[in-house]
């Protein structure tokens, strides 16, 4: 952990409950973060990432619970607050984008009249008030503001995900996790995207839990990343260090899998097989049934993280024998 951390996560686990048995869907993680920096949480898809941040922002589904772990904010354990601390922390201090926008706006509602009824319950503003800075809002955004006055259907989804956006910051919190909030958007409006929550954090200070399977945009966005793998963080640092030097196999092969101007025609080498389900993690390493370096060695006990250069580390056995 390093020194003086504006928010750390240390040792997080989160079950789910399937049947009458409980299932580990986060292991151990742990993680910090520093005022106005960005962090990425990559892996495929079923990884645990969205996992962790719902964890993190106390809005599991029923079924799931936190096993053990800390969750240090300003000062705070938030897995300690009660609902209502949780309600005054919640927008006001730190907000979640959610990766599916047109299930997220009440359709029903237009989309400005679901900002201004933030502002007005958490914050008592009239309505003349909260009107003005659902407009501002918009401007910021790149949306006219006459637009606040429609309804969701009748946007595009990147302009749903802008309104996400919006309403995340509308109360100003300090601490944003985004939640693959370019999911199903073309590349140029993922861009776009990309350049409103850049602009975002250089013009408020902004720190920012980036999540994302999508390996070019942390590495666009993040200052640094942490490359999870059936619910374990297998390797975590400095966004260049990782991508440039992978340690772990599963982050080699990943980036060996990422098309690239360099690569030019060549065949992309596809990672074989799957992550595992929740019931099949097994004891020791998770990725070794995908592994080309496994050995019945990597069976017997969850490889610990080791240090590779400062900031720098991975969870593999066998980093002093692996080629780059």
């Amino acid at each position: 952990m390093r020194d003086d951390p504006y928010f750390y996560v240390k040792d997080l686990s989160v079950e789910f409950q399937l049947g009458k048995n409980y299932y580990t869907a986060v292991h151990q993680i742990s993680f910090d973060l520093k005022k106005g920096e960005t962090f990425g949480l990559a892996g495929e898809s079923g990884c645990g990432k969205s996992t962790a941040a719902m964890a993190i922002m106390r809005m599991l589904q029923d079924n799931a619970r936190i096993r053990e772990g800390t969750v240090w904010f300003q000062g705070r354990d938030i897995l300690s607050l009660n609902q209502a601390e949780l309600r005054e922390l919640w927008w006001k201090e730190m907000a979640m984008i959610f990766q599916a926008s047109l299930n997220s706006l009440n359709p029903v509602k237009k989309v400005g009249q679901q900002i201004l009824e933030v502002l007005t319950v958490r914050e008592g503003m009239n309505n003349k008030l909260a009107w003005e800075r659902v407009e501002e809002l918009f401007t910021l955004i790149g949306i006219q503001p006459e637009r606040a006055r429609d309804y969701p259907h009748e946007f595009s989804g990147g302009m749903r995900q802008r309104v996400m956006i919006a309403m995340a910051i509308c109360l100003n919190p300090s601490l944003i996790i985004a939640d693959e909030c370019t999911t199903a958007l073309d590349v140029m409006i993922q861009a776009q995207i990309m350049n409103l929550m850049k602009d975002l954090n250089k013009k408020f200070n902004l720190s920012m839990i980036f999540i994302n399977h999508d390996l070019s945009l942390i590495s666009d966005v993040c200052d640094r990343v942490a490359m999870m793998y059936a619910g374990r963080i297998v390797e975590s640092g400095p966004v260049s260090d990782v991508f440039l030097n992978p340690a772990h196999p599963y982050v080699q092969m990943l980036i060996k899998a990422l098309p690239s101007m360099e690569q030019g025609t060549a065949q992309l080498l596809p990672i074989p097989g799957v992550p595992p389900r929740l019931k099949e993690i097994s004891a020791g390493c998770s990725f070794l049934p995908r592994c080309p370096y496994g050995d019945k060695g990597c069976s017997l006990e969850v490889p610990p993280s080791v240090e590779i250069a400062p900031g720098h580390s991975a969870a593999c056995f066998k980093i002093d024998r692996l080629s780059i």
